[in-house]
C-alpha cells in the first residue's frame, strides 16, 4: 500500500517538473489553438472572467477559484494545475493535485 501511495506522490511531483501548457487569449469565449508553454515560476493555468470578458493564460498560486467585485465589476479568477485545463467554461483542479496532501500524510504516518 505504501508503494502505491509513493508512486502516486511521485506522479504528482513529476507532473510539476514539466512546464505546464495553457490556452492563451484575451476577449475569447472559447480558445482554439493559441497554446503557450508557461515559465518555470508559473505552475498553473488561469482564467479570469469580468462581465463576460475572458482572459486565459499562465498563472501562479493555488489551484482554486475566487470571486470578487472590483470597482463594481463581478470578477471570477481560477487557477488549475493540468495542461490545457483553462479551456472549459468551468476550470477544474487536477485530481492528482487534490490527492497529493493526503498521499503525503499517509506516507508520513
Amino acid at each position: 500500500m505504501k508503494a502505491v501511495l509513493a508512486i502516486m506522490l511521485l506522479a504528482v511531483m513529476m507532473e510539476r517538473a514539466v512546464a505546464i501548457r495553457c490556452y492563451s487569449c484575451t476577449g475569447c469565449d472559447e480558445p482554439t489553438s493559441n497554446i503557450i508553454t508557461c515559465e518555470d515560476e508559473e505552475m498553473t493555468c488561469s482564467k479570469t472572467v469580468a462581465n463576460e470578458y475572458v482572459v486565459r493564460g499562465c498563472g501562479a498560486g493555488a489551484t482554486k477559484c475566487s470571486s470578487l467585485k472590483v470597482f463594481g465589476v463581478k470578477t471570477k479568477y481560477c487557477n488549475c494545475g493540468a495542461d490545457l485545463c483553462n479551456k472549459a467554461s468551468t476550470v477544474t483542479v487536477s485530481t492528482l493535485a487534490l490527492l497529493a496532501p493526503f498521499v503525503a500524510a499517509k506516507l508520513i504516518n
